[in-house]
């Protein structure tokens, strides 16, 4: 930034000292730097946070000569300079950092050339201006590496232990006097507000719906132009509503909450991508009215060296971790969204749960887990949640009890709402104890059989609360109907199937006589498998492809079942 641009925005200067250094290998010394908020003048509610050096002069480029003749008819672009032809001085120069963050998707190409790419200032035109000759000037500025190198070493310096800070020690506070742990064992949170933890007036929230509502204009016309994420994108927020993650309070604009946050989408084919860093002036975002939170696990290199120490090590993912946190009712107004399905009208929606993109998502899906580790009497599950926990998986192993463990922290988080998926691990034992798979084995011409994995498929444990023999037998379905599925998509004649199952006592209820199963309608989709052979019980020790010592006929599982 220039010296007359920083005095003009009657800017705070704090020393520094960094080198710039341009073609030529010329070199600048800077001693001063400002932060700044960049606005737009044609979106409201976005603005960017930056800093930049301050220099007398920046360079001396001037535009070359531009025939406006020449150029495409551009009446109907809102450009960020309409005047581009003009040499006027440049005050400020972007910088690499925050280019990806001005961009928008739409693109328009002309012959000779020029090219338009639509930010968020408007449409801005790049292109040549005339014929290429030796006598015009060329400028370029470079900025030297000493800033990003000093972060980066900073960043890899060896993390040492730290008190927390007054506003850490209030926010943990805060968890620990508002969360509620419901029926169905899912821990509630409260956004901790700084205003309202702090005893001050609520922020002055106005106006946060503009903002939305440009910013699904902007994903809409990326839907007109890109069908294969537009279809991604309305998936994604059908699921949410499905599982009541985002719920409808009314049209727009009449059932606006002024009190409240409206979060913009990112415009990115991934779960939430809503903005809280979104504000429009002089309002603050939600990001800058809540706590962030300490960083409650432990750091990554510690994690990774507990884990390389044991025989058996493995490792699994949260499922959406962050939908499965839901937030009290008094702060769900914090997170309202606009959405349109097709032609409808725009309808005000507010989401129940933790919202990926709020700076503290990953603190409060962490500090969930140390609750439930305080609240459950799983000793060694409950120890490593603590100890071997990132912000959406587990890292952990054992010498001998590896198996146990795997079992320990899936009920844990099963009890608290939450589902464990994507285990890996060095042991074939814990990968026989994954989620009831399906494999498919071929035989070639001369006898030879190929074995594969085909699909897998898990499932949560319902809400009512049930014994664990209960929910043992409850997963005897599942693999029933996934082979169902899989029949139908491969469509291929497939002489045997087999099921296997690691609980000798899910065997025993499906034979004895005084079996009683109180959801055996379910199992009405054996009938449907005239070419199912076994149900076979599977021990540490078998392997799948060879059989199994243990089992019964599918006519006499019907019958049992259904008797």
């Amino acid at each position: 930034m220039t010296e007359s641009a920083c005095q003009l925005l009657r800017l705070r200067k704090q020393k520094t000292i960094a080198r710039t250094t341009g073609v030529g290998a010329e070199t600048v010394v800077v001693k001063q730097f400002v932060k700044f908020n960049l606005a737009s003048q044609f979106e409201a509610g976005f603005e960017l946070r930056s800093q930049a050096y301050v220099m007398p002069s920046l360079n001396n480029y001037c535009t070359g000569p531009v025939d406006r003749n020449k150029l495409p008819s551009l009446a109907e672009f809102s450009l960020a300079d309409p005047d581009f032809g003009r040499n006027d001085p440049i005050d400020l120069l972007i910088g690499g950092d925050l280019y990806g963050d001005i961009l928008l998707p739409q693109q328009k190409k002309f012959d000779k050339g020029i090219f338009l790419q639509l930010t968020h200032f408007g449409w801005i035109v790049s292109g040549p201006t005339s014929e290429i000759s030796y006598a015009h000037s060329v400028n370029i500025n470079l900025c030297s590496l000493d800033t990003q190198l000093g972060a980066f070493c900073e960043k890899e310096e060896l993390v040492e232990s730290r008190n927390l800070t007054c506003e850490e020690i209030v926010c943990e506070d805060f968890f620990k006097k508002n969360y509620t742990h419901g029926f169905d064992g899912r821990y509630s949170v409260a956004l901790p507000v700084r205003s309202q933890i702090l005893g001050k007036s609520p922020p002055a929230v106005r106006h946060s719906d503009f903002s939305a509502l440009n910013r699904l204009k902007q994903v809409e016309n990326k839907f007109s132009e890109e069908q294969n994420f537009a279809s991604k994108y309305r998936k994604s927020v059908d699921e949410y509503e499905s599982f009541e993650h985002n719920v409808n309070i009314g049209p727009y604009p009449q059932c606006v909450k002024h009190s409240g946050y409206f979060l913009p989408h990112h415009g990115v084919a991934r779960e939430s991508s809503f903005d809280a860093r979104s504000r429009l002036l002089p309002s603050s975002s939600l990001n800058d009215e809540l706590f962030h939170g300490p960083a409650l696990q432990d750091d990554l290199p510690a994690i990774i060296n507990r884990w390389r120490r044991f025989k058996i090590g493995f490792s699994s993912d949260r499922e959406k971790m962050f939908h499965q946190i839901p937030v009290v009712d008094s702060h769900q107004h914090h997170q309202q969204i606009l959405w349109r399905n097709s032609d409808s009208d725009s309808c005000v929606d507010k989401r129940h749960t933790v919202t990926y993109g709020t700076s503290l998502a990953p603190y409060l899906s962490i500090d969930v887990l140390f609750q439930q580790a305080e609240d459950e009497t799983y000793p060694e599950a409950c120890k490593i949640l603590r100890t071997d926990t990132t912000v959406d998986g587990i890292h952990s192993g054992a010498d001998s009890t590896a198996i146990f463990i795997q079992k320990q922290l899936a009920q844990l988080l099963s009890a608290g709402g939450l589902k464990l998926r994507k285990w890996t691990s060095n042991s074939p034992e814990i990968m026989s104890h994954t989620p009831a798979v399906v494999h498919i084995k071929v035989l070639s011409g001369n006898g030879e059989g190929v074995i594969n994995l085909l699909q897998y498929k898990t499932k949560i444990a319902p809400l009512k609360i049930l014994s664990v023999p209960n929910l043992e037998l409850c997963g005897a379905p599942l693999p029933v109907k996934l082979m169902n599925k899989v029949q139908q998509m491969l469509n291929l004649n497939i002489s045997n199937v087999y099921y296997w199952t690691d609980r000798i006592a899910v065997l025993c209820w499906l034979r004895g006589e005084s079996f009683r199963w109180r959801i055996f309608i379910e199992m009405d989709e054996v009938q449907r498998h005239p070419n199912i052979s076994q149900w076979h019980y599977l021990s540490t020790h078998d392997n799948p492809a060879n059989g199994a010592s243990h089992g019964i006929s599918s006519a006499e599982l019907v019958q049992r079942s259904l008797w």
